[in-house]
């Protein structure tokens, strides 16, 4: 059974990022993907990276899980450009602020222009699987030439 898919055209985002959500539990809640600096209301945020750092994306289904996309921005070489690691960190609610659940590096090496540019996330989902736990997918751009990378997919936990 396919899942059900929401596309969301966003200057932030990319207009081809994709926000899947797999209702594969009946009562899951809403999946919302919004830009890094449009935080909704709710539970206190995780605190936003400074410096060298850039929030890419946010999702988040319902009111207890939450995904951030963060690259950190790598020094090239004399003539190198500036490159990027990536890392996806989950969020659960838990005594009614937002507290880490799970830090993944999202494959080794990317270029900082590209993963931060406009269309640097081409997708962003999260999927609920019958026992209880949620699978986040993120692709992001390789070069405007090459495209997307392939699809990384990483198991949260419990819910």
């Amino acid at each position: 059974m396919p899942h059900p898919t929401r596309r969301i055209a966003d200057g932030r985002l990319g207009a081809g990022i994709k926000v899947g959500l797999a209702l594969a539990l009946a009562g899951a809640g809403a999946v919302s993907a919004v830009p890094a600096d449009d935080q909704p209301a709710g539970a206190r945020e995780p605190q936003r990276p400074q410096g060298s750092q850039r929030q890419l994306a946010t999702a988040r289904v319902g009111s207890d899980l939450r995904v951030t996309l963060t690259a950190t921005r790598q020094k090239g070489g004399k003539d190198a450009a500036p490159t990027a690691v990536v890392h996806l960190d989950a969020y659960r609610v838990q005594g009614g602020r937002w507290r880490p659940a799970h830090r993944q590096r999202v494959g080794d090496q990317w270029f900082w222009y590209v993963v931060t540019g406009r269309h640097g996330v081409c997708e962003l989902s999260i999927a609920n699987t019958p026992d209880r736990r949620s699978v986040v997918g993120v692709s992001l751009l390789v070069s405007s030439s090459i495209g997307c990378s392939r699809t990384y997919r990483f198991p949260i936990g419990d819910r």
